[in-house]
């Protein structure tokens, strides 16, 4: 039986098992429990976490490293798993900062285990630095890796431009999430337009500017603290950090509308967020980025998905009227958009590794 070791950027106790009691998706296994039922020997470990002290040690180098690139190196995470990787058939790390690390371990003859590299932002930060030793450095780790997956066609095309000698080892395929725990609920009448998102693409300032063109509308914010730094809300909007699922999963039912302003990243953004706007059966307005509009075509087709220039917001609060006024009930397409369908296809890339 193949032996998989899956490396997250954090902790996934808690997740793994508010999934298996669908108390909370399991999109943010990348594939695990699925894996698993098609027959593969599954494998992680949170214990990195439970060691503060190697963490603190390691803490100073990885900040520099982020000041220079914005990107993570979790080399003390990775030396921790090391036993568990060489102990695996195949290692999949879901993250740049918790894969990077784990590639140098491979270069350095460490590791000799294939590595199934799932990418997104990296390539975005080295084509700004093309000329920087970092991205020689990350091309260097790079070339270590058996296969690279991308969440979106601009992130594999721009690889493809800045690293043509890794064209054959690169996959893009659709982020898939779990329909049934969000599907499995009614769709109740709404009071409140709902914004969620933690990742740094979110534009909330743009959101400041809409609340206060509609004060008579409701807004309800659930991200993290570092996207709403310095930015003044009006009376009308409630901000929530860190909420669990099953909230999150309320929020979405009992809203009027999904409001999702993204700024243009020319990388995968927004897409979790909007794939879960869909299986709730909201009415979703949502910026025209790249990471949208390139990836999933026949979504932005549908009669309640309502693009917006990005960072417009004149026409965002055109949309959102718009998107108040129309009674839709669309699903989203389950198979193609799901989390057990994007396990089938890291599935099928993993035959080609091993």
């Amino acid at each position: 039986m193949t032996k998989i070791l899956f490396v997250y950027r954090t902790k996934r106790n808690e997740m793994l098992k508010q999934a298996l009691k669908n108390t909370g998706p399991d999109h943010f296994l990348y594939g695990l429990t699925y894996l698993k039922k098609l027959g593969y020997d599954v494998d992680y470990s949170d214990l990195f976490y439970n060691l503060p002290l190697i963490r603190y040690l390691f803490w100073p180098i990885e900040q520099l490293i982020i000041k220079i690139t914005s990107i993570g190196f979790k080399l003390d995470q990775a030396i921790m798993l090391t036993p568990k990787a060489i102990r695996s058939d195949v290692i999949i790390t879901t993250a740049d900062s918790a894969g990077l690390p784990f590639l140098l371990l491979k270069k350095i003859k460490i590791i000799k285990k294939p590595i199934l590299y799932i990418s997104t932002g990296l390539i975005n930060e080295m084509v700004k630095r093309k000329k920087s030793p970092m991205t020689d450095f990350y091309k260097l780790l790079l070339a270590e890796a058996n296969m690279i997956i991308c969440h979106s066609p601009m992130e594999k095309e721009q690889f493809t431009k800045l690293c043509p000698d890794f064209k054959s080892k690169i996959f893009f395929i659709h982020f898939g999430i779990d329909m049934t725990f969000f599907i499995s609920a009614k769709k109740a009448i709404g009071n409140s337009i709902v914004s969620i998102g933690k990742d740094r693409s979110r534009d909330f300032k743009l959101l400041a500017n809409v609340a206060i063109k509609l004060p008579s509308e409701k807004f309800i914010i659930v991200t993290d603290p570092s996207n709403i730094k310095g930015i003044k809300f009006s009376k009308n909007v409630s901000i929530y950090f860190n909420l669990p699922y099953k909230k999150i999963k309320n929020l979405y039912n009992s809203s009027k509308l999904v409001f999702i302003p993204l700024n243009e990243l020319n990388r995968a953004v927004g897409q979790v967020n909007f794939l879960e706007s869909l299986a709730t059966r909201n009415n979703v307005v949502i910026s025209k980025v790249k990471g949208i509009t390139e990836c999933y075509p026949d979504l932005t087709k549908l009669k309640n998905v309502f693009l917006f220039r990005a960072g417009n917001s004149l026409d965002s609060v055109e949309k959102i009227k718009k998107a108040l006024k129309r009674n839709v009930d669309n699903y989203l397409p389950a198979s193609k958009y799901d989390s057990k369908n994007y396990a089938k296809q890291v599935a099928s890339i993993l035959r080609e590794i091993l």
